[in-house]
């Protein structure tokens, strides 16, 4: 489907994507909940905090590892986002820890559950099966 520029972005899109999940958990509420009670200044030191990892994180990912070093850099750097709502939050005395930990356990469960079909259905190693495949193996009757 795509030529051979395209073939690293095989591995960095899922680190890439498990990077969004510390914003996602901000997103769901807990974020606006400081603003709706007039404490701007935690979103503010979050966008800091965000571009001190990123800036400084780059760097140190890239020298010490190299291409993988600066992708996970930019996965991590929503944890200063997420760490600077969660203190805010706490010093507020509005905890979400609790339900951030539920949302977390859900997400691994469905990533395992992922994970073991595509190791049941045979394509764990192999990106050579689409979703439409994959449905079709799914939907044909047995064979003897």
């Amino acid at each position: 489907m795509y030529d051979q520029r395209y073939i690293q972005a095989a591995w960095m899109l899922p680190i890439l994507a498990l990077g969004i999940w510390p914003r996602v958990l901000c997103n769901t509420g807990i974020e606006s909940a400081l603003l709706a009670i007039g404490k701007v200044q935690y979103p503010a030191f979050r966008q800091f905090l965000r571009f001190l990892w990123t800036s400084i994180g780059l760097w140190v990912g890239f020298s010490t590892a190299g291409l993988l070093g600066a992708i996970v850099a930019v996965a991590l750097n929503d944890l200063g986002f997420y760490a600077a709502i969660s203190y805010g939050l706490w010093g507020e005395k509005v905890n979400c820890l609790v339900q951030d930990i539920q949302a977390t356990l859900l997400l691994l469960g469905l990533l395992a559950a992922v994970v073991a079909a595509r190791y049941f259905f045979g394509v764990w190693s192999s990106y050579r099966f689409t979703t439409s495949e994959i449905l079709l193996r799914l939907s044909a009757p047995p064979t003897s």
